[in-house]
């Protein structure tokens, strides 16, 4: 929803947060910084050696700040390609069928970020279809650190909302309000999950 439509709904005549990636003047708020996980993600990789980077996934709603960031890291290092950003489908097999179908572009690459550990998972499945072994050849990372991550063979490395950490934020900031304290707004970034779906880049894209 855009900021006016959401102002529009949160009138202030009750107490509310609302969890959201971005700040919204005017309204408290707790930000999932997504675009800050996904360029530290993206740096991460540049770091283990990698170049040839590819996002996966959608390019709008929450997923268009998750682009920002990786667009920022790899801009930043000089190896931004905007080929390299993939826009799929969130239907289930999707993401894994269009790797099957693209070899030649998943075989320039050395290292994947998915917008969620599903579309991870697909990733994984598809590239091995094409011949390549993660993560010896392609590292892969997800978002959200759900059950995908152990679903998936090697285990996902993954970026973990802090969902634990958003609710007792939130709660806290809610009764805060009721009391009429002053309440400031809260920016919570999703944190690294090492596994074994990631290594560092050993072959050139």
């Amino acid at each position: 929803a855009s900021d006016d439509a959401l102002r529009q709904t949160i009138t202030g005549d009750v107490p509310c947060v609302l969890l959201t990636d971005r700040e919204i003047p005017g309204l408290t708020t707790i930000v999932i910084d997504r675009a800050a996980a996904f360029e530290a993600a993206a740096e991460r990789l540049l770091s283990l050696g990698h170049r040839r980077i590819a996002y996966l996934g959608g390019l709008d709603g929450s997923n268009a700040t998750k682009v920002l960031g990786f667009r920022r890291a790899m801009t930043r290092a000089g190896v931004f390609d905007e080929r390299l950003v993939v826009e799929c489908r969130s239907v289930p097999g999707w993401r894994r069928d269009y790797v099957v179908a693209h070899p030649e572009l998943f075989r320039t690459i050395t290292a994947v970020i998915a917008m969620d550990d599903r579309a991870a998972a697909e990733a994984v499945v598809g590239l091995g279809r094409i011949g390549l072994k993660v993560p010896r050849e392609v590292s892969v990372v997800g978002f959200d650190d759900t059950d995908f991550v152990h679903a998936a063979e090697p285990p996902l490395t993954s970026l973990r909302q802090p969902r634990e950490e958003v609710g007792t934020t939130a709660a806290r900031m809610l009764l805060d309000s009721i009391a009429g304290r002053p309440v400031e707004n809260e920016v919570l970034v999703p944190q690294w999950i090492e596994r074994e779906s990631v290594a560092a880049c050993a072959r050139r894209g």
